[in-house]
């Protein structure tokens, strides 16, 4: 019996494959922003943040380029680290926080090129005003974007969600324009920009994972009260010419000590033991958002430490989690298992410890410490890049009328 060679045929009506644009625009947005993040972290947090650290504490030898180094860690580890950390989670997270309907338009993405552009154009090309200007637009961008958004929600989350990151977005909008590598300077721009955004996104897994709510009208105005105080301090202490009272890193300790105080009670937070990595991330984060402020407010450190305590315990802690747990929720596996992203996160919470106090006692305790950051920040970027790529992948193939996963 002969067999048949007949072509087989698809029954039924084939979608057509969607182009490259609109698989763009329909696709998740957070991949995009995450990855930007992860490769500047590569060379601005890791490469550049270890040689700064070793300098300091006196095993490697002071460069000239010491300064220059400086400086563009700052840019690099704010804006474009921090900046498109929190820029994915606006544009993919927004309309669930808001309760919308609706995405964020596609326009957000330009911030994509915006942001590139202006550090090539301000550091390599040396035209800082167009550079800056193209930087501080990528975060002006987003906020235009976010703001239909905040118009159709309504109730508790248009004032708490919206308000927060509107303040986050125009911080990071205007920090652009300030010198970051003073020490003072770069806690205030950290302090007015990221602040915000992590009270605002931490409350959709408050609400979510950890039994709380999202903040009422009375605890919203509380939380932004103790947060312009300790700002004002914060601000005289990176402009003396501002001239509100003595002592004031004693009192934006004190301030921000009270501003964790009233959020966690606000939104009634519960530390429960599961889901153990995420309330491992927040519990972590909470203690050295509680210990930072008390050692600021009885001098124990100083700027350089108090920034750094915020940035490496608190945000690097809470972007390591949300990070794997927003990209496990869109590829649909955990991109590590369980146990070693909890031993990783463990394992972290030496590096802001060695940072801030290791030239107090050993110098080569900071040996520790980079190599600490070195492995877990490589094998985290590694995953994350994965994600993205296949993530991305997944959305440049879909048919007319298929679409990913959102948050």
């Amino acid at each position: 019996m002969e067999q048949s060679t007949s072509p087989l045929f698809s029954i039924g009506h084939r979608r057509e494959p969607l182009s490259r644009l609109s698989a763009l625009q329909s696709g998740p947005y957070v991949h995009l922003f995450f990855s930007l993040a992860i490769i500047s972290g590569l060379f601005g947090v890791s490469y550049l943040g270890i040689h700064l650290w070793l300098m300091r504490v006196g095993l490697m030898e002071m460069r000239p380029s010491y300064l220059f180094f400086r400086s563009l860690h700052a840019d690099i580890q704010l804006f474009f680290f921090f900046g498109f950390f929190v820029l994915g989670f606006i544009a993919q997270a927004s309309p669930k926080l808001l309760g919308v309907q609706r995405r964020m338009s596609a326009w957000c993405l330009w911030a994509l090129i915006l942001a590139p552009a202006g550090f090539v154009v301000e550091h390599f090309f040396v035209f800082p005003v167009l550079g800056k200007l193209l930087l501080s637009g990528s975060f002006l961008l987003v906020l235009f974007c976010l703001f239909p958004l905040v118009r159709q929600s309504k109730g508790e989350r248009r004032r708490s969600i919206g308000t927060l990151f509107a303040i986050g977005l125009v911080s990071f909008a205007i920090g652009v324009w300030l010198p970051v590598e003073r020490t003072e300077v770069s806690l205030l721009v950290f302090w007015l920009a990221l602040a915000p955004c992590i009270l605002g996104a931490a409350q959709q897994f408050i609400s979510g994972l950890l039994d709380g709510h999202y903040l009422s009208v009375t605890s919203l105005m509380l939380v932004l009260g103790t947060f312009l105080l300790a700002s004002l301090f914060l601000l005289q202490e990176a402009y003396p010419i501002i001239d509100i009272a003595e002592h004031s890193t004693r009192w934006f300790g004190l301030f921000s000590l009270l501003l964790v105080v009233l959020y966690v009670v606000g939104t009634s937070a519960r530390m429960k033991i599961r889901p153990w990595f995420v309330g491992g991330a927040f519990g972590f984060s909470l203690f050295w958002a509680f210990l930072t402020p008390i050692l600021a407010f009885f001098g124990v450190v100083a700027m350089d430490a108090t920034l750094h305590l915020f940035a490496l315990g608190v945000g690097y802690t809470l972007l390591f989690a949300v990070s794997l747990q927003v990209l496990n929720h869109l590829s649909g596996r955990a991109l590590l298992p369980p146990r070693i992203s909890l031993t990783f996160l463990c394992a972290w919470q030496l590096v802001p410890l060695l940072r801030c106090f290791s030239w107090w006692s050993d110098p080569n305790l900071c040996l520790v410490g980079t190599s600490i950051v070195s492995f877990i920040h490589l094998i985290w970027s590694y995953v994350v890049l994965k994600a993205c790529w296949r993530i991305g992948v997944r959305a440049l193939t879909l048919h007319k009328g298929e679409s990913l996963v959102q948050c």
